[in-house]
Parts: C-alpha cells; sequence; structure tokens
C-alpha cells in the first residue's frame, strides 16, 4: 500500500511510536528486513521525514542490509539512503561518518558500485 504514489505516506509520521517501532523489527527476518525499508523509502519524502528517520536511528538499523547477499533486502535499504540523503546535508553528513561491520558507510556503498551486482542495486547507491 505505500508504495504506491496515491498512497498516504505522511502517515506513518503522524504517530510517533511508528517509526521507532518499525525500526525495532527491522532485524526480524529478511521479509520484515525487504518491508519495512520499502516502507520507510516511499515515505521519507520531506526534510523533517527524513531528520525523524535520522533521529529514530534508521542509518545504524538499515546499514547491515547492504551486507545482505539477498537484492530484495539490499535494493530497498539503498533506496532507503538515497530518500534520506536526497538534498539533505545533515543525513548526508551522519551517513559519511557512519560505520558498519567495522567500515565506513561511504566504502560499504562504494562496494555495490561494482558491476558484477545488479544494474538496479549499482544505480541505487550511486544516488547517494
Amino acid at each position: 500500500m505505500f508504495v504506491s504514489p496515491n498512497a498516504p505516506t505522511e502517515i506513518i509520521f503522524e504517530d510517533v511510536s511508528v517509526v521507532p517501532r518499525m525500526i525495532q523489527i527491522l532485524p526480524k527476518s529478511g521479509c520484515t528486513q525487504e518491508c519495512v525499508a520499502k516502507v520507510l523509502a516511499s515515505c521519507c519524502k520531506t526534510p523533517d521525514q527524513q531528520k525523524l528517520l535520522l533521529k529514530n536511528g534508521a542509518i545504524p538499523a538499515l546499514a547491515p542490509l547492504l551486507k545482505s547477499d539477498i537484492n530484495k533486502i539490499r535494493l530497498p535499504a539503498l533506496q532507503c539512503f538515497a530518500a534520506m540523503s536526497h538534498q539533505n546535508k545533515l543525513v548526508c553528513s551522519a551517513i559519511a561518518s557512519a560505520r558498519c561491520c567495522d567500515e565506513s558507510l561511504p566504502v560499504l556503498l562504494s562496494e555495490l558500485l561494482c558491476r558484477s551486482l545488479p544494474s538496479d542495486v549499482q544505480l541505487t547507491a550511486a544516488k547517494w
């Protein structure tokens, strides 16, 4: 529902408990990771929403998904990072200084530009 262009995406930001709960359940399963990242990516459209995701720990929660070998998990996480960082210096700085599994996030993102990966992963990794 939330991936439709006509969906009322701002609804997940109206109740302050929704975003933290979504981020909290991210590690539950691959399906949960894919779905939550897709919803967050689709709903993140304004600077306030970007800041709210940042404040609620979306970067450290989504970063491990980039290490997944499953593109259905990795791609929505990339899309969420792209949506969060779009024209937002604060979020870009936070991503640039973040680490995951002893790697900086920019290094991890640059590894996703590898030619051996699907083109949609490469193109989305290039967006941030």
